[in-house]
């Protein structure tokens, strides 16, 4: 699912995660909370 479309009723704020996908890396960004994490893209970063 690429995206969900709220309609004006909806209570709770938007929240939107990308994921960047490399060999050695997954990079996660959360907007608008501005999280962001690396993690190895390998069993062992993917579980944690």
């Amino acid at each position: 699912m690429q995206g969900k479309v709220s309609s004006k009723h909806d209570a709770a704020p938007s929240v939107y995660v990308g994921v960047a996908v490399c060999k050695e890396w997954l990079d996660i960004h959360i907007h608008p909370q501005g999280h962001c994490r690396r993690l190895s893209n390998e069993k062992s970063g993917i579980v944690s």
